[in-house]
């Protein structure tokens, strides 16, 4: 009695696990559902990081190309400034050119030296060689051709600084507006 009492028990504990171990399994068969639905969307979240890394480089690429190439034109700008630099001044014994830093701002070469244009401390003239020297040289490798205006353009400048200047008008651009000051050109 006491053996058929525990074998009672027993099949009590038996059929309790087996309940408990079928809850288990359908328990597992969810749990293998979402799993196999989770490397769904990890194989899709995969995709979008790939995605995400491959734009992420595009981006990087395209950074370093334009960089690149605004570096090339500021080369190229700084080379064409000084070239037209050196036509303008009237002492280009004394210049070497101009230089433009990565941030655009201009420093005169010198047989001394390069100098900001603040330290070299030029005349007005001068000065306003410079910055028709700058404008010449953006101006050449702008995107789009347009008309420069120059206003009271020789007001200031010594008669060798003038003649230069005036000489080089033509080169400025297919169409140069001049707006002068009575007495600052004559006829000659």
């Amino acid at each position: 009695e006491s053996l058929d009492e525990k074998i009672g028990g027993l099949k009590t504990t038996i059929e309790d696990l087996d309940e408990k171990i079928d809850e288990l399994e359908e328990e597992k068969r969810e749990l293998e559902q979402t799993v196999n639905s989770m490397e769904a969307a990890d194989e899709e979240e995969q995709r979008y990081r790939t995605l995400m890394s491959l734009s992420d480089q595009c981006a990087d690429a395209w950074e370093e190309i334009r960089d690149k190439y605004v570096e090339t034109q500021r080369e190229s700008v700084e080379k064409h400034t000084s070239k037209i630099f050196q036509e303008l001044t009237n002492k280009e014994d004394v210049y070497e050119g101009l230089t433009i830093s990565k941030d655009y701002e201009l420093d005169v070469k010198s047989i001394s030296g390069n100098r900001d244009i603040e330290e070299q401390n030029p005349s007005k003239g001068a000065r306003q060689i410079i910055a028709y020297s700058f404008i010449a040289g953006l101006n050449k490798f702008t995107a789009r051709e347009a008309p420069v205006v120059i206003d009271t353009p020789i007001g200031r400048l010594d008669p060798e600084h003038k003649e230069n200047l005036i000489n080089y008008f033509p080169n400025f651009r297919d169409q140069v507006i001049i707006l002068y000051q009575p007495g600052e050109l004559d006829q000659e």
